[in-house]
């Protein structure tokens, strides 16, 4: 767990990185707990809850993040539950994978972080991810979990904050034909986020450090190409 102000939009939080994901991103910088189970530590919601219970004077915002949170929907549930009886802000960064789980879980969620990979096709999708089922049955998923998001937002307005993220990748997503596609989609989110490509930590697959670090300028050009359909965009190093 870490504190950052960056986690959260405007407020201070801890993160909890939770282990296990369906996908297997090649340049994920969480394989330390995705492909390494000895890496991650089995705790009962009651262990949070009380650590929490003592923060509560110093942050504003719990931020689960993964791998995939919502793999583990039913102890994620209890937590989520917990920490807003407590007053606190609660973020989840997810894949859209578990379409059903995000929709469980949004009356307990104040933020949700839905990461788009690419543009919406399926074939595509799923070799980037490396999905081992049927690339249509992803992408039902993942256009569910938008389809759900859009609906949640129309609803609750300014109380539900969505952010869609794309990690940009050269050669790989880093066109402006995939950004004005992810970005069509996204136009009714608060926020659609670019990320550098970090080729330095720890990934999933190594070879894709050969692809080097985003360039900044890029992901500027990017950023440009994005603003035509989502009002809000940020540039995320």
């Amino acid at each position: 767990m870490n504190g950052s102000d960056r986690d959260y939009p405007g407020k201070k939080a801890s993160v909890v990185f939770m282990g296990g994901c369906p996908l297997r991103c090649g340049f994920c910088y969480s394989a330390p707990i995705i492909i390494a189970a000895e890496n991650c530590i089995e705790q009962e919601p009651e262990y949070f809850i009380e650590y929490f219970k003592r923060l509560r004077s110093e942050i504003d915002a719990v931020v689960f993040e993964g791998g995939e949170p919502l793999q583990q929907i039913e102890p994620l549930m209890e937590l989520c539950k917990a920490l807003k009886e407590m007053g606190f802000l609660v973020k989840i960064g997810t894949s859209g994978f578990y379409a059903d789980a995000l929709l469980k879980i949004l009356p307990y969620v104040d933020c949700i972080a839905m990461d788009f990979k690419t543009e919406i096709d399926a074939v595509k999708y799923a070799e980037l991810t490396r999905f081992k089922g049927e690339p249509a049955m992803l992408m039902q998923d993942i256009y569910r979990s938008i389809i759900i998001l859009k609906e949640a937002k129309k609803q609750r307005g300014s109380g539900l904050f969505v952010e869609f993220r794309t990690t940009i990748i050269r050669g790989i997503n880093d066109t402006d034909k995939i950004v004005s596609a992810i970005a069509k989609e996204a136009a009714f989110a608060d926020q659609y986020v670019l990320q550098q490509f970090d080729s330095e930590p720890a990934l999933v697959d190594e070879t894709y450090k050969l692809l080097g670090d985003t360039p900044k300028t890029d992901l500027v050009e990017l950023a440009v190409t994005a603003r035509n359909f989502v009002p809000l965009v940020k540039i995320r190093t």
